[in-house]
């Protein structure tokens, strides 16, 4: 896990969510159209930072743990009740 000293509250994300996404793609594979919408996501991220963006970067960021956070609970909601 990285460690981001000026970003608290990243370290907070990444210490509870991240977890929390790897136990649930463990237990239920991603579609190939989530998949590529996630590397498309990072992708821009990632660009962002390489063009020293930092408020595109942080949107992006935001956007994508926001999407990535209400799939995991739509998801696990639908599963569960399934079950």
């Amino acid at each position: 896990m990285a460690v981001y000293p000026l970003r608290p509250e990243i370290n907070l994300l990444d210490g509870q969510f991240y977890p929390l996404m790897r136990l649930y793609r463990s237990r239920h594979p991603a579609s190939p159209a989530s998949v590529r919408r996630s590397v498309e996501e990072h992708r821009r991220i990632a660009e962002a930072v390489a063009e020293h963006d930092a408020d595109f970067a942080e949107l992006q960021s935001r956007r994508h743990v926001t999407r990535s956070l209400a799939a995991l609970e739509t998801n696990f909601v639908f599963r569960s009740a399934a079950a």
